[in-house]
């Protein structure tokens, strides 16, 4: 009953950090979502606990803070290794891929969008691999090694054409055209 009502309250905590995010309030949102982590870690919630490091790494990213955000996904990435959750661990890889990204680490960025890349496959899911196959093809681009790119984007245009998503397959097909005026 004890736990059930701390749960509770991290629940609380966590809707509260929400609110906060929603209302512009960036400090209040990571107060209150150090206050839920505290009561997950205290309960043994992985998952829970994953999922909100998660958010706090979005946060973060909003914030401009990359650091910060690698170290909040890095900690969701390690908690889904863990518990053998392969969806939960390929969305953090993107996460800190895109961290990587954002902060210009063009090279471990690639490795984070491969080791998704890979988990997506394993998973069968076709839009995460679209999705990363687009992510790399960006990098590429951000490199200035548009051939890779090139070919990175049309093996996405291809996966998101087969799964019917043309507003995706007519994004990147405009990426497509932009980096052939360039090259």
């Amino acid at each position: 009953m004890k736990e059930q009502r701390e749960f509770e309250k991290a629940v609380q905590y966590n809707n509260k950090a929400l609110l906060s995010r929603q209302n512009g309030d960036d400090k209040g949102a990571l107060e209150n979502y150090a206050e839920a982590l505290s009561i997950l870690r205290e309960l043994g919630e992985k998952k829970a606990m994953a999922n909100i490091l998660n958010n706090i790494g979005h946060l973060h990213i909003g914030m401009g803070n990359f650091h910060d955000a690698l170290d909040a996904f890095a900690g969701a990435r390690d908690i889904y290794d863990k518990l053998s959750d392969i969806v939960g661990l390929a969305d953090q890889l993107q996460n800190l891929g895109s961290a990587c990204r954002d902060m210009k680490e063009y090279d471990r960025a690639l490795e984070y969008y491969h080791d998704a890349l890979n988990s997506y496959k394993r998973l069968e899911n076709i839009e995460g691999t679209a999705n990363q196959m687009t992510n790399i093809g960006y990098i590429y681009a951000m490199k200035n090694d548009n051939g890779p790119a090139l070919e990175w984007f049309e093996k996405a245009v291809i996966l998101y054409g087969d799964m019917g998503n043309n507003e995706r397959a007519e994004l990147t097909k405009k990426n497509i055209e932009a980096l052939k005026k360039v090259i």
